[in-house]
């Protein structure tokens, strides 16, 4: 079902994360994985996803991927919070 496909790829990313805590690209995976994951999965998703990419984005400022991701959660939590 969709929950484990979720923890699957949580867990991979993780992974992938623990092999190389450097590579960006796996934190904006994981932002991914945190934004599709919101609302029903975990009412926090966006937090998460902001977070993710604040590190993706402080590790690699030309992670552009990560810049705009981090830029269409921070709108989406702004819309979400009114």
């Amino acid at each position: 079902d969709r929950a484990d496909l979720f923890q699957s790829a949580m867990s991979s990313t993780d992974r992938a994360i623990a092999l190389n805590p450097y590579y960006s690209h796996a934190y904006n995976y994981k932002a991914i994985l945190h934004a599709i994951s919101y609302p029903r999965m975990d009412t926090d998703g966006v937090d998460k996803a902001i977070q993710s990419l604040q590190r993706a984005v402080g590790m690699d400022p030309f992670n552009f991927d990560a810049r705009i991701g981090l830029a269409k959660m921070l709108e989406r939590q702004g819309q979400d919070r009114k």
